[in-house]
């Protein structure tokens, strides 16, 4: 008897390679990274949009300013010409840490009257648009104000 034949051969493992561990260290720093800015930067992308009308049988000369509170005031405007019974539409994008935030708008327009509205908004972070809309009436020239939430 033999005692090479009582000795079964080991099967040898063979151990991964570097790359594999490459691939798994990436995957984990994509998963931390994302992780990280999704928590902890929380800057979220805004657009505000902005939509003006008007019911005048006139062009209109008009000008809106968005006031938007970030950690400094950013400001957004246009300068544009209404033809009468139209719309414009306009639409900004803005960056905010902030989870609440403050956004007032303003719009004059000028014709054979003057005609202006100023909104503002108080809103907290469930959706990234806010819309913003004048409406401009035959014989409506009265500032209007509006909190909305």
């Amino acid at each position: 008897m033999n005692g090479d034949d009582d000795e079964e051969p080991q099967q040898q493992q063979k151990k991964p390679g570097i790359f594999l561990y490459l691939v798994y260290g990436s995957i984990v720093a994509l998963i931390l990274f994302l992780l990280f800015s999704t928590f902890f930067s929380g800057e979220s992308e805004i657009n505000i949009n902005t939509m003006t009308t008007q019911n005048v049988e006139e062009n209109l000369n008009c000008k809106y300013k968005i006031f938007f509170d970030n950690e400094t005031i950013q400001t957004r405007d246009e300068n544009f010409t209404l033809q009468k019974y139209a719309s414009k539409e306009f639409s900004h994008k803005m960056i905010t840490k902030k989870k609440k935030i403050v956004v007032f708008g303003e719009c004059y327009c000028d014709g054979e009257n003057h005609y202006e509205q100023s909104k503002a908004y108080i809103a907290e972070l469930i959706s990234n648009e806010i819309s913003i809309d004048f409406e401009f009436l035959k014989n409506n020239t009265n500032t209007s104000y509006g909190i909305q939430k």
